[in-house]
């Protein structure tokens, strides 16, 4: 076929749309299929009401011969959303209404289909106990983002930096104020999920391949521990502490003639693996803390508060998964000294700041 044939042409990632002669459409369908035998098509022919569905939205003829949309659901679907006694922030349920709103006035083009979808939008989101106050806040029309872009970077000044909390009903959203009027973002994210929790479709690294990890190097003959991080493989890290000089584990060595055990051995041990690496100094530091390694000369890069001791006495390791969800991921840029010392914070003691 030839492209002035096309009436219209339209492709979104893997669905096409195309408005062609009814005669023409077996001859397109045969032409793309034969394109790659590896790929096949299938292909969506006008209902009984001349209509077909691409995407989110259905299109039929008008009775001038213009194109009418609506918006299309499936016949699975089961307008269920995200429902408003959630353990999520406000804005995120806000989000859910703007957005259904949103998609409505750009896909519905008449108003009466516009009015039908509004309709049926409030009567669901009610289904998933939304409030009227909320749909209504919600459903105010949306300005236009790109006539409003210059304006509102115009008038609203850079924050200093961002850090990204779990989000804790009645606790994160004072928080975020207070946060906010020192010139600090607050973004929250959610905890942990059945599919983060039981799902792990990737092969494990071998342990010398393993990058960003905590780990911990028994030695064979005393049981001394050292416990470290590295953002490389723990291969490298090992070689380095065995050839080392400056090593505490290479000195040991030296000094008792013991046996230290290879990555492949028992007597290394990968703790924990974070790959943000302020996270990963902080959980450092609280095994060092907890354990107590001879070999290890300091406790880390980090300064853990005090109160994070009575968990980590009642609980050991087991609550350091814990404390690591109350720290906050903090962005940081190499230059200055940053000291923070609270019940939320970590003292970053290395040359970092907060951005």
């Amino acid at each position: 076929m030839k492209v002035h044939e096309f009436f219209q042409l339209g492709r979104y990632v893997d669905d096409t749309w195309a408005v062609v002669l009814k005669e023409k459409m077996d001859e397109l369908f045969q032409h793309i299929t034969n394109m790659d035998p590896h790929i096949k098509f299938t292909v969506e022919a006008p209902g009984p009401d001349g209509g077909v569905p691409f995407l989110d939205t259905y299109s039929t003829t008008g009775e001038n011969g213009e194109i009418v949309t609506r918006v299309y659901r499936k016949p699975t679907h089961t307008d269920l959303y995200l429902n408003w006694h959630s353990h999520h922030p406000l804005s995120a349920k806000l989000s859910v209404i703007r957005t259904l709103f949103h998609r409505a006035e750009i896909v519905c083009s008449t108003q009466a289909l516009l009015d039908q979808e509004k309709d049926h939008l409030r009567t669901v989101l009610r289904i998933n106990d939304y409030p009227d106050w909320a749909i209504h806040k919600g459903s105010r029309t949306i300005p236009n983002v790109q006539d409003n872009e210059h304006t509102q970077n115009d008038t609203k000044s850079k924050p200093k930096g961002y850090i990204v909390v779990p989000y804790v009903s009645g606790l994160s959203e004072p928080f975020k104020r207070i946060m906010c009027g020192t010139g600090i973002q607050v973004y929250f994210k959610g905890a942990s999920t059945l599919k983060s929790l039981l799902c792990s479709p990737k092969d494990k690294d071998p342990k010398d391949k393993t990058q960003n990890a905590i780990y911990c190097i028994n030695c064979g003959d005393c049981g001394a521990k050292y416990i470290g991080e590295t953002g490389r493989t723990v291969g490298e890290r090992h070689t380095e502490h065995i050839k080392s000089s400056q090593s505490a584990i290479y000195r040991h060595i030296q000094e008792t003639g013991h046996r230290i055990p290879n990555v492949s051995e028992d007597g290394v041990q990968i703790l924990c693996k974070e790959s943000n690496i302020v996270h990963r100094k902080i959980i450092e530091a609280m095994y060092i803390k907890y354990n107590d390694p001879i070999l290890n000369r300091n406790i880390g890069k980090m300064d853990i508060p005090d109160i994070y001791d009575e968990s980590l006495k009642e609980e050991g390791a087991l609550a350091i998964p814990k404390i690591k969800q109350s720290i906050p991921k903090i962005k940081l840029k190499k230059s200055h000294r940053c000291d923070h010392n609270d019940a939320l914070t970590i003292n970053i003691r290395s040359e970092y700041e907060i951005i």
